[in-house]
């Protein structure tokens, strides 16, 4: 008895160690990026990047808010209401 809920207890922790979640909802490579506008284009969407979007990168001194370039793939989570496009509240920069 006293082994089965050790090897249930050794299973648990492993489950929890394997699945880490990542931080981020989406994925995909930005093929237009207007900074004057804010509007981007990933995967064929438009979303909205603006100065309350939180870049988890390293953002050079006297940036306003993210940079992204065409090409780049990026993670991000956003929000949506009703009628507008979506924002864009965190972007993650991935490697390519």
């Amino acid at each position: 008895m006293r082994m089965k809920i050790i090897y249930g207890l050794i299973g648990l922790i492993l489950s929890f160690s394997i699945s880490a979640a990542t931080p981020y909802v989406q994925t995909g490579t930005v093929s237009t990026y207007v900074p004057r506008t804010g509007m981007t284009i990933i995967n064929n969407t438009q979303y909205q990047v603006n100065a309350n979007t939180i870049c988890r990168q390293v953002i050079r001194r006297g940036e306003l808010g993210p940079i992204l370039s065409e090409g780049q793939s990026i993670g991000f989570n956003f929000n949506k209401e009703l009628g507008q496009v979506p924002q864009i509240s965190e972007v993650w920069i991935l490697s390519n």
